[in-house]
């Protein structure tokens, strides 16, 4: 069964990299350029990864108190140049399940995820 992963980055070449390193067979990626692009777009889909760059998209915690709410099952992962985020402490502890250097080792990132 293939698993949605959505990669949310406004920096379109790490999100193509990304996208084209993950294996077809397990999971249909795709790209967007914000977080309220999730919102508009995702309403038929009940499980699935969303990757956040944190360095091009702000990780607004309303916004992602409210994407938790309405997709209950999402698995969110973000990822960064930076390896402390102390403006986003709050948003990152309570609703990111890890967050990745950049650039992105897309092995160490799918065994993170394997189980869930």
């Amino acid at each position: 069964m293939e698993i949605d992963f959505l990669i949310i980055t406004s920096d379109s070449s790490t999100g193509k990299s990304l996208v084209g390193q993950l294996p077809r067979d397990l999971y249909r990626a795709r790209t967007l350029t914000s977080l309220k692009a999730m919102d508009d777009e995702l309403s038929d889909l009940s499980r699935f990864i969303a990757a956040v760059d944190i360095d091009t998209i702000e990780p607004d915690i309303q916004r992602i108190r409210a994407l938790k709410q309405k997709f209950s099952n999402m698995v969110l992962l973000a990822f960064s140049e930076r390896k402390f985020h102390p403006e986003h402490k709050d948003v990152l502890s309570n609703h990111f399940f890890a967050c990745l250097s950049k650039p992105v080792d897309v092995h160490d990132m799918l065994y993170l995820i394997k189980d869930l």
